[in-house]
């Protein structure tokens, strides 16, 4: 029975259904049972097989999205004007858009979204990765555009130098030479 149901489930979960309403099913095993077979030595190669049927998820709850986002069957709602009547006397039906509908299919995507967004970050994650590629050690780290460690340690001679040669200045000592 086992072997079975594990290929079975697998495959329907890969498919895109859901696993608790799988395991819901006459026939099938519970849940628990299910997700125990994960932990059981006697089926070694179960949790790879569990780990692929679900990686295969991801990549249908995508397809999902894109065929929510183009089906706009639902998204009109008829309604007929008696006082509109076309030539050959027929009532014609006009359409206006039906907001809920809409709102639905935003909520159906949103939801995958937030989804695939937990199940395969690096694929579908809002976050961009940030690399570091730079040799130095990380106290000389370089972030572009913001500040340049080594320009950073000119500046900052600079203005020693210039507060040097204005406290000479305040002070009287014109032995000191300005920067140049």
């Amino acid at each position: 029975m086992y072997a079975a149901c594990a290929v079975t489930i697998c495959n329907r979960l890969a498919n895109g259904e859901l696993l608790t309403r799988i395991c819901a099913e006459p026939g099938m095993p519970s849940l628990d049972t299910f997700l125990s077979w994960g932990n059981d030595p006697s089926h070694p190669e179960f949790p790879a097989m569990y780990a692929r049927a679900r990686a295969s998820r991801v990549d249908v709850l995508a397809d999902d999205m894109l065929a929510i986002s183009d089906d706009a069957a639902q998204d009109k709602r008829a309604w007929r004007k008696k006082a509109w009547k076309d030539a050959d006397g027929s009532l014609s039906e006009v359409g206006t858009t039906d907001g809920d509908a809409v709102q639905r299919a935003r909520l159906r995507i949103d939801t995958r979204k937030w989804l695939l967004s937990k199940l395969a970050p690096k694929r579908f994650g809002n976050q961009a990765e940030v690399q570091v590629t730079d040799d130095r050690p990380r106290g000389a780290l370089i972030v572009p555009g913001v500040y340049d460690l080594t320009s950073w340690e000119a500046a900052a001679k600079k203005a020693a130098a210039q507060q040097e040669t204005m406290r000479a200045a305040v002070l009287g000592d014109l032995a000191v030479k300005p920067p140049g």
